[in-house]
């Protein structure tokens, strides 16, 4: 019985995400790095169009940093907030079910939601500056580790964000806040500041490499961070995040907004 509640909270957070105003939205941010990087490839052309330097750095400035993290945002802190705002968060409690695996399951459909968009993006990205029958060579292997860091981000930050869910009734703002905030500008601090932000871990793991012409362009978007640490640090920040959420669901009470519509 509860495996089967399981799977109604997850096909419940799933169909909510696909609902086409939501999906339209998804789709138009999955396509913006190609977007971007057919209109690279228009103005500059020939010679001058490096489809290794297009897609690290849109991967690294769009996929990465504007797309996984917006995503992440809405989520994970949409996961309890749109409980409460629909007023449908006392119906959700009642269930004769743990209350940490109705939130666990909620969790699972939206970083699926997450994961699959930005590997979309990351997908469309390379097929336009490599070509659709190039993505799986050898010069498009960046793209290959993208999308094995892609959904460990998805991870790391949805959890923190579900964190924020559970204990705000408005987690939307802060998560915006520390998203084009503080991670927009501390993984480019020198010394060890980047150690206290997802993004410089995430950009430690994928590793893209910047070529002479665009060194002075990326050097803000480096990382010093090895692959090894970035891995253990990220799963050791999404395991604490997620079980601290979990608690926190489990022993808060909530109720629906007074203000919700």
């Amino acid at each position: 019985m509860l495996m089967n509640v399981d799977l109604f909270l997850l096909r419940t957070t799933l169909r909510d995400v696909l609902r086409p105003r939501r999906l339209g939205v998804a789709l138009g941010l999955a396509a913006l790095p190609a977007a971007v990087g057919l209109l690279w490839r228009g103005i500059a052309g020939g010679s001058d169009f490096v489809p290794a330097d297009v897609y690290n750095t849109l991967a690294m400035t769009l996929v990465f940093s504007f797309i996984l993290t917006l995503l992440a945002v809405i989520y994970g802190t949409g996961v309890v907030s749109q409980e409460i705002e629909g007023r449908t968060i006392v119906y959700l409690l009642t269930r004769p079910v743990p209350r940490w695996r109705i939130l666990l399951a909620k969790f699972a459909g939206a970083v699926i939601a997450i994961t699959l968009t930005a590997c979309l993006s990351a997908i469309l990205l390379a097929m336009v500056v490599y070509g659709p029958g190039a993505v799986l060579s050898a010069d498009a292997g960046q793209l290959g580790r993208d999308l094995r860091v892609l959904p460990l981000g998805a991870l790391a930050y949805g959890a923190v964000f579900l964190l924020l869910a559970t204990l705000f009734s408005k987690p939307l703002m802060p998560g915006l806040l520390f998203v084009f905030g503080w991670e927009s500008w501390v993984p480019s601090l020198p010394g060890s500041f980047s150690q206290f932000s997802i993004m410089a871990h995430l950009r430690g793991l994928a590793k893209h490499p910047a070529s002479e012409r665009m060194d002075d362009f990326l050097e803000g978007f480096q990382s010093e961070i090895a692959p090894g640490q970035a891995q253990l640090v990220l799963w050791i920040l999404f395991i604490a995040a997620l079980a601290a959420a979990l608690l926190v669901f489990s022993t808060r009470e909530y109720a629906p907004r007074e203000d919700a519509a």
